[in-house]
């Protein structure tokens, strides 16, 4: 009489575990290469870039991903790896080759595509620093995914057990340097909530400009101070967000003011906070610029002055 083998069936503990592993290496894997590819933007620059570098957020969205994600994916392939030791037969569940060799067959795509995309560059002459770091940064990641997924399911997690557990230890290493450098980057929790505060204060700044021009159309005067700007406009006036003070303002003469406001943080053109916004037409920052958000400051009292071009606005009434 023939042997019947008996088929292994996925429990959905099974499923639910081998999914939940593979997608935190998933998140793990783009936040490491996002954190890489937003810190090789900032510090080699793209001249064709219009914009700039304005993406410190992603660097903290990639880091939070990470934190959390990482450690997830090491326990849970610590305790699956237990498992199998407990139960061979579960090493050939079909959910966990699945998952293995798509892993694997993406990765290797990965790498094809962007050797692929280094031949095109080289030969459409665009080879600089900034676009081979990117293309080491997406080999480092594909190439050690595929390697650790071949080991296991090609040699077997026991026959290599003491090279994964060095690339392991590399990996995070490795993770953990691109944090760091994230956070030496993007700064502190503390830095960046400073930095919130002077980017209110830029907002609250600009209100109070725009109220000021609107009392003006209808006036054809600078309002004395803030309180009557305040009650002809039936507007709450905004002050400091960390000290609850009122923002000043001084007449310099018929169609020029000025607003001052004391900053927690130094901020040069280039940073993060708003690097482009739409110029407010007929006003002057500083005798130079056109929008309050693009003039630099030093941490500490900053005034801004700022001229109304009667032209540019017609009387309302």
């Amino acid at each position: 009489m023939p042997l019947v083998k008996n088929k292994i069936k996925t429990s959905p503990k099974d499923f639910f575990l081998h999914l939940l592993n593979i997608v935190m290496l998933y998140i793990s894997a783009a936040g490491f290469g996002r954190i890489l590819f937003v810190m090789i933007n900032y510090y080699w620059p793209d001249p064709l870039e219009f914009y700039g570098f304005n993406d410190f957020n992603s660097i903290r969205w990639a880091i939070a991903s990470i934190i959390v994600a990482w450690p997830v994916y090491l326990i849970g392939a610590r305790s699956l790896n237990r498992d199998y030791q407990k139960n061979p037969e579960k090493k050939n569940l079909r959910v966990k080759l699945w998952l293995e060799y798509f892993t694997m067959f993406g990765a290797a795509v990965i790498i094809l595509v962007t050797l692929m995309t280094v031949i095109y560059k080289f030969l459409n002459g665009e080879i600089t620093p900034r676009f081979i770091l990117k293309t080491l940064t997406m080999l480092y990641i594909a190439g050690v995914i595929f390697y650790y997924y071949f080991s296991t399911v090609k040699i077997g997690f026991e026959k290599s057990r003491s090279r994964i557990k060095v690339l392991v230890i590399l990996v995070s290493l490795t993770i953990l340097a691109a944090i760091i450098l994230g956070f030496m980057t993007v700064g502190s929790p503390s830095t960046e909530r400073l930095r919130r505060f002077d980017d209110k204060r830029l907002s609250d700044l600009q209100s109070v400009q725009a109220e000021v021009i609107n009392f003006w159309q209808r006036t054809r005067r600078l309002p004395a101070d803030l309180n009557e700007l305040g009650q002809a406009a039936f507007w709450r006036l905004p002050v400091d967000p960390q000290t609850y003070q009122p923002y000043d303002y001084q007449i310099i003469d018929d169609l020029s003011f000025e607003l001052c406001a004391v900053f927690a943080t130094d901020k040069q053109a280039g940073s993060e906070i708003s690097e482009r916004v739409a110029p407010v037409p007929g006003l002057i920052g500083g005798g130079q610029r056109q929008n309050i958000y693009e003039q630099d400051y030093q941490a500490g009292r900053n005034c801004f002055s700022f001229m109304i071009k009667p032209e540019l606005y017609p009387e309302l009434k």
